[in-house]
């Protein structure tokens, strides 16, 4: 009986996870899809006053909250890729307003998941232990203490899906404060960073959004290769 309680407790977290990601599927087309065919279309043709005007007319509040909603969307849903969203964010509304909605978005995402972590806490334990090392590790750590410093480690290090960072969390003892503190301070790096690539493709300025990448890729790298030394110093 417990056993089968358990399966189907699996099977509705399952079964959340993918409703959650066809109706960000949806969003995202019924949003973005036209806009984004125009943006392209527009940088094609590489009149910059025309595509900086398209840019300025979609500056809405209702944009902005559409944008947070798939940022938040996007972090629940374990699977798409929060670049995409923050890089279309900026070439729409600008660099500095994608920024400050997709980095509150952002976290806002992680929190909620983190909160859904706790409440089926037990269902996905049972899917974690099966995913390997790098989730087990994140778990370890997070307990062994330095819990701020280490959920703010496991957002920078490739390979890890953002998303999965608040299910993982949910599992340890940190607190949902705690969780919220580590993923505002550590997030916004990434997020400012797409947002600049995005602002430097809609300026047709290439060599800045190519450099824009490198060094959010040199961060990352630079923070897995040295995450033990940095995690045992603190």
């Amino acid at each position: 009986m417990a056993k089968k309680v358990k399966q189907t407790g699996k099977n509705t977290l399952i079964l959340l996870m993918i409703c959650v990601v066809v109706f960000m599927a949806y969003i995202v087309y019924k949003t973005f899809g036209n806009q984004i065919v125009e943006l392209f279309h527009l940088l094609e043709h590489g009149d910059q006053e025309e595509l900086k005007a398209y840019l300025e007319a979609q500056s809405t509040a209702g944009g902005f909250v559409v944008l947070w909603l798939i940022c938040v969307m996007q972090v629940v849903s374990i699977v798409f890729p929060s670049m995409v969203i923050q890089v279309a964010g900026a070439l729409i509304y600008g660099w500095w307003r994608s920024f400050i909605v997709c980095w509150i978005g952002f976290v806002s995402g992680n929190v909620i998941a983190f909160t859904i972590g706790r409440l089926f806490k037990k269902n996905i334990a049972t899917l974690i232990h099966k995913e390997g090392e790098k989730e087990n590790w994140i778990i370890q750590k997070i307990n062994q203490g330095h819990q701020i410093f280490v959920v703010a480690i496991a957002c920078m290090v490739p390979g890890v899906p953002n998303g999965i960072i608040p299910y993982l969390s949910a599992q340890t003892t940190i607190t949902a404060k705690e969780f919220s503190i580590a993923v505002a301070a550590s997030s916004w790096i990434q997020v400012l960073l797409n947002c600049m690539a995005g602002h430097f493709l809609a300026n047709g300025q290439y060599l800045f959004m190519v450099f824009a990448f490198v060094i959010e890729v040199a961060i990352t790298l630079l923070v897995a290769k040295n995450r033990d030394k940095l995690l045992k110093a603190n």
